[in-house]
């Protein structure tokens, strides 16, 4: 999903709840640590998009990418160094021949995920689908179900955050895999995780 598209969608509506499920059992785990302070500021106003560093923006900030890729489930941890109280997470899960988009909204009081797939943006209904914010450890975790992405030999994963500002417009964001927060317009992807 592109970054701009995200930011745009962020402002839309109605998502669609979730259940929970427990953590894979055995999988494929990557780790990657993100450097701090890379966040940057997207100022939108009419049809011009400025975007400029803001190292001390905290509540964007992603240090810490973990995906396990099993058999059964598919889960993305991402650790922060502050979470704000409106946020979405954006993940881009690229599988061999197909690709899906996952977000994960939060706004005080509700975490709703939903997963689509393809340039169209199909939604896919997928029971299972289960966010976890751990506000004091500044982490959110969200699983989805391998079937729900027809159970691929390997995904590749991109992951970005994108915060709220105070001011109208204006946004925080980071991409847990670039060293300079969202410079380009798409996530950068994972080398390929294989299901096990």
């Amino acid at each position: 999903m592109l970054i701009r598209s995200a930011l745009r969608a962020v402002a839309g509506g109605g998502l669609v709840a979730v259940l929970a499920l427990p953590a894979a059992a055995h999988a494929t785990v990557l780790k990657h640590s993100d450097p701090a302070q890379d966040v940057e500021k997207v100022t939108t106003s009419g049809s011009s998009t400025t975007i400029t560093d803001a190292p001390d923006n905290e509540t964007a900030d992603i240090v810490h990418l973990g995906v396990r890729y099993g058999v059964k489930r598919l889960q993305e941890t991402v650790r922060l160094r502050d979470l704000a109280d409106r946020w979405f997470l954006t993940s881009r899960i690229q599988a061999p021949t197909r690709h899906f988009d996952l977000v994960v909204t939060h706004r005080p009081g509700t975490t709703q995920a939903t997963l689509t797939k393809g340039k169209g943006r199909i939604l896919v209904v997928c029971d299972g689908l289960a966010p976890d914010v751990d506000r004091p450890h500044h982490t959110v975790s969200v699983t989805v179900p391998a079937d729900c992405l027809v159970a691929p030999a390997w995904v590749k994963v991109g992951t970005g955050m994108v915060a709220r500002g105070v001011a109208r417009g204006v946004s925080f964001a980071d991409d847990a895999l670039r060293r300079r927060g969202i410079a380009e317009a798409h996530l950068t992807l994972t080398q390929k995780i294989h299901q096990t």
